[in-house]
């Protein structure tokens, strides 16, 4: 897999981001973005279904929570877990953004798919419809 080096921001598009990962643009490098998305998909979820990964206790705040809610704690916290626990598809393409930020461990790859699960899933920006031939949920940036 051929990569250009570098992190992206989590704002990055994702041309940005096939380009990083070394992905033409074409239905199998959709296919694959759409795998990882689903993966990390689970981390948001566990992420949000605790208020303890919150910022601060106010509250008044409600489910569904916002990436800018979540503590630097918890994500960092859950990025690595879904480094360990990343399927044999995902974990090379995981493996890719791992970097060091200081003494932290942290991976770019799966921040940058964990942040634009949430910002899919918060309504803002986002057409989420069902593939007919599957069970798998598309995500489509307006």
């Amino acid at each position: 897999m051929a990569h250009s080096h570098g992190r992206l921001a989590p704002s990055a598009p994702k041309d940005k981001f096939y380009a990083a990962l070394g992905w033409p643009i074409d239905s199998n490098s959709e296919g694959m973005y759409q795998a990882l998305l689903r993966e990390v998909d689970k981390g948001r979820q566990r992420l949000i279904a605790d208020p303890n990964n919150l910022q601060n206790s106010d509250p008044k705040l409600r489910p569904p929570y916002s990436w800018a809610h979540i503590s630097e704690s918890a994500k960092h916290k859950e990025v690595r877990e879904i480094f360990r626990t990343a399927s044999p598809i995902a974990a090379p393409y995981f493996q890719y953004g791992e970097f060091m930020d200081g003494q932290n461990q942290d991976n770019w790859v799966i921040r940058w798919l964990l942040w634009h699960t949430f910002r899919y899933k918060d309504s803002r920006n986002v057409r989420v419809t069902h593939s007919s031939k599957s069970n798998y949920l598309f995500y489509e940036e307006y």
